[in-house]
C-alpha cells in the first residue's frame, strides 16, 4: 500500500486540470482510511498542541496576555501581516510605559510577534497540506484558496526553474513579498509541483521562517531610525501605512502581469478550436 502523504509528479499537461477539490477530498478520506494515526495527529496535534500553549500562556502571562496574542494575531491575518512587527515593543519596555493606544493595539514584544508569525504559518501549513479539503468547503473562504491555484501557474510560467528545483522554488515563491505567497500559496505550489506532503511543509516552515526574520531586521532597522518614535501614533501608523503601500504597489503590478498573462493563456487556447472549426 502506498504512503498517501507522498505526492506525484504531474505533467505539464496535466497540471492545469488538476482538480485541487476533488483531490484533496479523496486524499483525505484515503488518508483517514488507510492511516488514521496520521490522519488525527495531522489534524489534532497542531490545534492541540495551539490551545495548550494558549491555556499555558493564560496560567504564566495571565489573561490580557492571551488577549493580546488574539488581536495580533487578528491584526497579522487580517491585513498587516509580518508589518505587525513595528508594533512591537523592546523587551526592556514595560507595557505600562506604552501609550494607552498601543497597548489596545498590541504589547507584544517584537520577538514573541516572530514567534506568533511563524506559528501561524506552519499551523496554517499544515492544515493546508494534510487537511485543506475542509478548508474548501467554506463559503468564499474555500474559492478563494482555490483561486490561489491559478497564482501558482502564473509564477510556474515566470519562473520555469522551479519546475527544476522544486523545492527551492516553493521555498522563494513562500518568502516572496505577495499575497498570492505565504504558507497557503505555498501548499498549493507545492501539489502542483509533486512535492510529498512533508516535503511541501518543510519548504512552507522554511521559506516563512526567512521572510519572517526578513522582515524583522528591516522592521528592526526603521526602529533605529531617529524619524521612527514608538510613542507616536502618527510615526507608527505611518510606518506601517508605508510598508503597507509597497506591499501593495507590488501586487498591484503582480496582478497586472497575471491578467496579461491570463489572457495570453486563453488566446493560446482558443487557437486550436478556431483551427479544427474551420
Amino acid at each position: 500500500m502506498t504512503d498517501p502523504t507522498q505526492g506525484t509528479s504531474p505533467s505539464d499537461s496535466t497540471l492545469a486540470e488538476i482538480n485541487l477539490a476533488g483531490e484533496e477530498a479523496r486524499y483525505g478520506a484515503d488518508l483517514k482510511r488507510h492511516h488514521p494515526l496520521v490522519w488525527w495527529a495531522t489534524l489534532v496535534g497542531p490545534l492541540g498542541t495551539t490551545a495548550i500553549m494558549l491555556g499555558v500562556a493564560g496560567i504564566a502571562r495571565g489573561i490580557d496576555f492571551m488577549i493580546n496574542l488574539a488581536v495580533s494575531a487578528g491584526m497579522i491575518f487580517f491585513g498587516l501581516g509580518r508589518a505587525v512587527l513595528l508594533l512591537g515593543r523592546d523587551k526592556a519596555q514595560a507595557i505600562a510605559d506604552m501609550p494607552q493606544w498601543q497597548q489596545f493595539l498590541a504589547s507584544l514584544t517584537t520577538e514573541e510577534l516572530l514567534v506568533l508569525i511563524l506559528w501561524m504559518d506552519a499551523l496554517t501549513g499544515f492544515i493546508m497540506v494534510f487537511h485543506a479539503s475542509f478548508i474548501y468547503r467554506i463559503p468564499k473562504v474555500g474559492p478563494a484558496m482555490l483561486a490561489l491555484q491559478e497564482d501558482g501557474h502564473f509564477f510556474l510560467s515566470q519562473h520555469p526553474w522551479m519546475r527544476r528545483f522544486a523545492w527551492a522554488g516553493l521555498v522563494a515563491f513562500v518568502t516572496f513579498p505577495f499575497a498570492a505567497t505565504g504558507s497557503v500559496g505555498g501548499s498549493i505550489l507545492g501539489r502542483l509541483l509533486g512535492l510529498t506532503r512533508w516535503a511541501t511543509l518543510s519548504g512552507v516552515v522554511i521559506g516563512s521562517v526567512i521572510s519572517t526574520f526578513t522582515v524583522y531586521a528591516f522592521a528592526a532597522t526603521i526602529k533605529k531610525s531617529p524619524y521612527f518614535k514608538s510613542d507616536s501614533p502618527v510615526t507608527m501608523i505611518g510606518s506601517i501605512v508605508v510598508i503597507v503601500a509597497i506591499f501593495a504597489f507590488i501586487n498591484w503590478r503582480l496582478n497586472g502581469m497575471k491578467k496579461k498573462w491570463a489572457s495570453q493563456q486563453a488566446a493560446k487556447n482558443a487557437r486550436p478550436s478556431a483551427g479544427s472549426a474551420s
